[in-house]
């Protein structure tokens, strides 16, 4: 595989992981905002729950963005 393919390759992936997690949290933030009926109050409560995932789910997450470039370019 090129350099140029493995790039885009990573591109790829970023870009599809961006629209899983926007995806994702619009889910969570309507999940909530139907439990309340207040879509400050559902805002919030998404960005909580994001927080407290962060630490462990971008490391996670990178980790396994590293795996898959790793991957790709010993192809």
């Amino acid at each position: 595989m090129s350099q140029a393919n493995a790039k885009t390759d990573v591109y790829h992936i970023i870009d599809n992981f961006k629209k899983e997690c926007k995806y994702f949290i619009d889910q969570y933030t309507e999940m909530k905002f139907k439990e309340t009926g207040d879509r400050a109050l559902a805002v919030k409560s998404t960005n909580e729950m994001l927080l407290s995932l962060h630490e462990p789910l971008i490391k996670e997450l990178v980790i396994d963005l590293r795996n898959k470039m790793n991957m790709k370019s010993k192809h």
